[in-house]
């Protein structure tokens, strides 16, 4: 789980600096607190250079890999890499392995469970997010073989690269926030509390904008 700095999280939300970084924070706990109550979830690896990114209460093994800041333009894939470089030498490369991005903001435990199982049949796969360009997960069965390729149109990166495309992934896997109407349909799909307390406590206004833009086909 690659997590930026949560001051430079999240800045396409057109948020005021104190709402923005907060929630950051609070959608990386949350995630942390899903991945951390999954079955599928043996250890928890976050490479990340923020500080302030509280593993103590979790229910499962966290492994912290310090990084320079994530500022530039492809900052996650090499953290994945450094990632993968510590899960082979310290568990060997036959180790299965998924990237989780910080922002898939409701998700579940059984949600990832039953997306894990799935994306478990294949040697390599992928869950696009719900414009179908872009990927929130991409697994392994052998994390050796685990080769990122996130970023803007990553979806067909991954396909060319021989991962299966997991069509049937379900939307709580595949809504990255990245916008105010992302943050809409997640709050509407359930966030987890830190989310919904921030969004409170800040006053975000979850007036959207274009809300069908980020749905897939058939989801109202």
């Amino acid at each position: 789980m690659p997590i930026k700095p949560w001051q430079f999280a999240k800045t396409r939300l057109g948020l005021r600096t104190g709402a923005r970084v907060a929630l950051a924070r609070a959608l990386g706990h949350d995630l942390l607190a899903a991945l951390a109550a999954s079955r599928s979830v043996g250890r928890i690896v976050i490479v990340t250079a923020e500080l302030d990114v509280d593993v103590e209460t979790l229910s499962r093994p966290v492994t912290v890999l310090r990084d320079r800041p994530l500022l530039a333009g492809d900052m996650l894939n090499p953290a994945v890499v450094q990632a993968r470089c510590w899960i082979s030498a310290a568990h060997g490369s036959d180790t299965p392995a998924v990237v989780v991005p910080s922002d898939i903001a409701a998700l579940t435990p059984g949600c990832l469970d039953e997306v894990l199982a799935t994306m478990g049949r294949w040697e390599r796969a992928f869950v696009t997010d719900v414009c179908g360009s872009g990927t929130t997960l991409a697994s392994a069965r052998r994390v050796g073989d685990l080769v990122p390729a996130h970023g803007v149109d990553s979806a067909a990166r991954y396909e060319s690269m021989g991962y299966v495309h997991v069509a049937e992934a379900d939307i709580r896997c595949r809504l990255d926030v990245d916008r105010i109407d992302d943050l809409v349909v997640a709050m509407e799909l359930g966030t987890g509390a830190r989310v919904r307390a921030t969004v409170a406590e800040h006053r975000i206004s979850l007036e959207t904008r274009d809300r069908s833009s980020r749905l897939p086909a058939g989801v109202t």
